[in-house]
C-alpha cells in the first residue's frame, strides 16, 4: 500500500513537459545503472558472498531498485522550493525512480520465476517482463483517462467531489499494486499507479485548458490526500523492515561479505549514473547530484526481500524440489537488503537535503528579476547620472 500511494504522488508531480525534453536522459538513468548494479551485484556476491549466480542476480535486482519513499517526497521539497526545477531535475529523478523500481520488479520477478521455475518455460518466464511494462502503461492510461472523465477539472460545488476523486485514485492504485501480485504479475501494478496519476493530471490540464496543474482543484486535493496517507504508510513501512532484522541471526561474515559487496557495487553505479546523464543540458553540480538522489533504498527491498524466503518455505512445505542451500541463500538476499537500507537510507536523505541548495540553482519566477548593474544617463543638463 505504501509502494501505491508513493509511486501515486510521483505520477501527480511529473512535468511531462519536462520529461518529454529529458526523456532519453530520463531512459538511460532508468535502465543503465539499474542494469549496471544488478550485474554487478551477481558477480560480487558470488565471489564474496558465496550466492550462486542466479541467486546473485535476484539480490542485484532486489538492491538495484532505488527508493521512491526517500527520492519522490524529497523531489516534490524541491519542486516546491524551485531547486533544479529550470533543468526539471526533480522531475526527472521522480520519473526515473518509479520507472527503474519498475524495471527492477520485473527483473526481480523474471528471475525468480527462473528459480522457482516449476517447469515454466524458460522463454514465458523471459517474455513477462516486457508484457507486464506494456500491460502497466496500457491499464494506467486507460484508468487515468476514466478519471479524469469522471471527475472532469475545474468543476465547481466542491470539496466532496474533489475528495471522492482523490479517494478513487488511491484505491485504483492500490487494487492495481494487490491484484497483480495476487496474480503473479508484480510488474504491473507499479506501472499502473504512476502511469494513472500522471495521465489523469495531462487530461485535466487539457480540460481546463492550463499548463499549470496546481490551478486545477482535482490536483490540488489529490496531492493533498496522498502526503495525508503518506504521513501514515511512512512509519509503518519502515517499522516492518525494522520487524524482519532478526540480530541473532546475523553472521558476522554476512554482514561484513554484504557491507563489501554494496560498497563496490554501489561506486559502480554512482559512475554508471555520472555518464548516464552526460548527454544532458545537466552541468557536473547536476550530474553529481543525480548521482546522490541515486543512491538511497529502502520501498522496493522492504516488499520484496522476504519474498524468495516465504517462496522457499513455500516449496519446502509443500515438499517440491528445492536446492540445497536455498534457505541460506534467502537468508543472505534479506539480510544484505536490511544492510542496505540502513546505509544507503538516512545517508541518501541526508545528501539529498544538504547538497540540493549547493548543487542546483533556484528558478527564477520573475523574468524582471535579474543581476543589478549600473548605467549612465545623460541627464538635462548634459551631466552624467548613473542609474541601477
Amino acid at each position: 500500500m505504501a509502494l501505491a500511494v508513493i509511486l501515486l504522488r510521483a505520477g501527480l508531480g511529473l512535468d511531462l513537459s519536462v520529461l518529454k525534453a529529458l526523456s532519453a536522459a530520463c531512459i538511460r538513468l532508468t535502465f543503465l545503472p539499474c542494469f549496471a548494479e544488478a550485474a554487478s551485484i551477481c558477480v560480487v556476491s558470488h565471489l564474496v558472498l558465496g550466492l550462486p549466480y542466479t541467486w546473485g542476480l535476484l539480490l542485484g535486482f532486489v538492491l538495484a531498485a532505488v527508493s521512491p519513499a526517500v527520492v519522490v517526497p524529497a523531489m516534490i521539497d524541491l519542486t516546491n522550493r524551485k531547486l533544479g526545477t529550470d533543468k526539471g531535475i526533480p522531475t526527472l529523478l521522480m520519473a526515473a525512480s518509479s520507472f527503474d523500481d519498475v524495471a527492477a520488479i520485473t527483473g526481480f520477478g523474471v528471475v525468480l520465476g527462473t528459480i522457482f521455475s516449476g517447469g515454466t518455460s524458460l522463454a514465458l518466464t523471459l517474455a513477462s517482463g516486457p508484457l507486464e511494462a506494456i500491460a502497466g502503461l496500457l491499464i494506467g492510461g486507460l484508468l487515468g483517462v476514466l478519471l479524469a472523465t469522471m471527475f472532469r477539472a475545474n468543476r465547481r460545488g466542491e470539496d466532496q467531489f474533489d475528495l471522492a476523486c482523490a479517494l478513487h485514485l488511491v484505491i485504483q492504485g492500490i487494487m492495481a499494486v494487490f491484484i497483480s501480485n495476487r496474480l503473479n504479475f508484480g510488474g504491473v501494478g507499479p506501472l499502473t499507479a504512476i502511469t494513472a496519476s500522471a495521465v489523469a493530471v495531462i487530461v485535466w490540464k487539457k480540460q481546463g485548458k492550463t499548463s499549470d496543474p496546481d490551478s486545477i482543484a482535482q490536483t490540488k486535493t489529490c496531492s493533498s490526500v496522498l502526503a495525508s496517507f503518506w504521513l501514515v504508510f511512512e512509519p509503518v513501512l519502515f517499522s516492518l523492515i525494522g520487524m524482519e532484522i532478526q540480530l541473532n541471526r546475523l553472521k558476522p561474515a554476512t554482514v561484513t561479505g554484504g557491507l563489501l559487496t554494496l560498497a563496490i557495487c554501489l561506486t559502480i553505479r554512482v559512475i554508471v549514473t555520472f555518464f548516464a546523464v552526460g548527454h544532458s543540458t545537466l552541468n557536473v553540480k547536476e550530474r553529481i547530484f543525480v548521482c546522490v538522489g541515486w543512491l538511497p533504498k529502502a520501498t522496493v527491498q522492504a516488499a520484496l526481500a522476504p519474498t524468495a524466503m516465504d517462496m522457499v518455505r513455500r516449496w519446502t512445505a509443500q515438499g517440491k524440489p528445492l536446492e540445497k542451500m536455498a534457505l541460506h541463500y534467502s537468508e543472505t538476499v534479506l539480510t544484505v537488503s536490511v544492510i542496505a537500507i540502513m546505509v544507503t537510507a538516512p545517508i541518501g536523505a541526508v545528501a539529498i537535503s544538504v547538497l540540493a541548495p549547493r548543487l542546483l540553482r533556484v528558478e527564477k519566477t520573475n523574468p524582471d528579476e535579474g543581476t543589478e548593474c549600473s548605467i549612465s544617463l545623460k541627464d538635462d543638463d548634459g551631466g552624467l547620472e548613473e542609474r541601477s
